[in-house]
C-alpha cells in the first residue's frame, strides 16, 4: 500500500504546466525500507513541513499564486514522505494543506489520505479537512460530492455560460447525515437550501443544488467513509 501511493505521488506532485524535477523513486524506495530517517531527521522533517505549510498559506493571501511554488511544495513532501520521515499527526496536517491546493485530482485525493492519517493519530484540528479534500477530488472527477462542501458557478459545466450565480455540486444521498455532522458539516436538506454567499465582498444568490447530472462514486473509493 505504502508503495503504490509512493509510486502515486512521485507522479502527482509534478502534474503541472510547469515540468519539474522527480524525485528518485529507485533511491527513495530505498532509504524508506532501510528506515534512514532518525529522531534528528523527524524534528527536522517537522519544522521544513510547517514552514511548507506557512508558505502555502501565506501565498493565498495575495491576488495571484506561483504554480511553480506550489509543485516545489509538493514536490518536497514527496521527498519527505518517502524517506520515511512523515510520521507524526501534525505533520501529516502540513501535508494535506499543501496537496489540498494541488492542480490535479490525485493531489485532492493524496489531501485525504495524508489528512485522514493526521486525524489517525490524533490530530482533531485536521478532521475539517477530510471532507473538503474528498469533495475536491470528486467534483474534478465529475462525481457527485459526498459531504457537499463546493458551491459552484454554471461555468464549471458550461464555459460558455454567462450567468454568475453559486450553486451546490450535487451530493449523494447515500451518505448519511450523520457522518456529515461528524466531520462539522451541514445536514443535506440545509445544504440544499438556497441562501445569500459572500464572494470577494460580491453578494450572489445560491440557488440550492446545480441543475446537472452527476454519477455517485462507487464505494471503496474512501475506506472508512465510503
Amino acid at each position: 500500500m505504502r508503495s503504490l501511493l509512493l509510486t502515486t505521488l512521485l507522479f502527482s506532485a509534478t502534474v503541472t504546466a510547469t515540468a519539474q524535477p522527480e524525485p528518485d523513486a529507485s533511491n527513495v524506495e530505498k532509504q524508506m525500507r532501510e528506515g534512514a530517517c532518525t529522531s534528528e531527521d523527524l524534528d527536522r522533517a517537522s519544522r521544513h513541513l510547517l514552514e511548507l505549510r506557512n508558505a502555502d498559506q501565506a501565498s493565498r493571501s495575495g491576488e495571484d499564486t506561483d504554480p511553480s511554488e506550489d509543485t516545489r511544495r509538493r514536490a518536497e513532501v514527496v521527498i519527505i514522505y518517502a524517506e520515511g520521515c512523515l510520521q507524526r499527526a501534525g505533520d501529516f496536517h502540513h501535508a494535506a494543506l499543501v496537496f489540498q491546493h494541488g492542480n490535479s485530482p490525485e493531489h485532492f485525493y493524496q489531501a485525504w489520505f495524508f489528512a485522514s492519517q493526521a486525524v489517525e493519530l490524533g490530530d482533531e484540528s485536521a478532521k475539517w479537512l477530510v471532507p473538503r479534500a474528498i469533495d475536491r477530488y470528486l467534483l474534478n472527477t465529475g462525481y457527485k460530492q459526498l459531504f457537499g462542501t463546493n458551491l459552484v458557478t454554471p461555468y464549471i459545466w458550461d464555459s460558455t455560460s454567462e450567468d454568475f450565480y453559486f450553486c451546490l455540486w450535487p451530493v449523494d444521498e447515500r451518505l448519511s447525515d450523520q457522518t456529515r455532522v461528524d466531520y462539522g458539516i451541514k445536514p443535506l436538506s440545509e445544504l440544499r437550501e438556497p441562501h445569500i454567499r459572500s464572494d470577494n465582498q460580491k453578494l450572489n444568490p445560491n440557488t440550492g443544488e446545480c441543475s446537472i447530472s452527476a454519477e455517485s462514486p462507487p464505494r471503496g473509493m474512501f475506506p472508512g467513509i465510503w
